[in-house]
């Protein structure tokens, strides 16, 4: 019996740990889209939509840099590194980031991580399909049997037209 009350306790505990999250980020969410209306704020995280467009590339960058500076196989820094620097670290880091991507998309549409997962999208679709058929007809050698075939209904053509319209004249 006391084991079950326990558990409904750690059931009823997470339920509500997670509805308490859930709330603060509604929170934070309504905060940003109020503050976002104002000019200022407006102006103070425009960059952002740089960061945004890059996000594939940031989050790879990120968690290499962050292994770099962490981990062994790096500088090894997380023994000496408290919450505080942790964050500035992470502030830095994110900054320059935001720099990078600001002027790497003054000169491209897309970060280069993004580039790659978007080619790899369309790999095999029906437009590299047309590219390459269109490839194929521009080197392709007409025969004299289409040729022929080709002036025979442009004549039919001409015919139909002319009958159309001597059909108008008499009319």
């Amino acid at each position: 019996m006391q084991s079950d009350s326990s558990l409904i306790q750690q059931t009823v505990g997470t339920a509500f740990d997670m509805w308490q999250k859930f709330a603060f980020t509604i929170v934070l969410v309504s905060s940003f889209m109020l503050l976002y209306q104002k000019d200022k704020f407006k102006k103070a995280v425009s960059n952002l939509r740089f960061y945004g467009k890059m996000s594939l590339t940031n989050y790879i960058s990120q968690s290499i840099l962050g292994a770099i500076i962490y981990f062994p196989f790096g500088l090894y820094l997380a023994p000496y590194c408290g919450y505080t620097l942790s964050l500035i670290i992470g502030i830095v880091l994110f900054l320059l980031q935001v720099k990078f991507c600001k002027w790497w998309l003054s000169n491209h549409k897309q970060g280069p991580l993004e580039t790659i997962w978007h080619k790899w999208t369309w790999i095999g679709t029906r437009n590299d399909r047309k590219k390459s058929r269109l490839r194929n007809m521009h080197n392709y050698k007409r025969t004299t049997y289409e040729y022929e075939t080709e002036r025979i209904t442009l004549k039919h053509q001409q015919r139909m037209c002319i009958s159309a319209a001597c059909l108008l004249k008499l009319r």
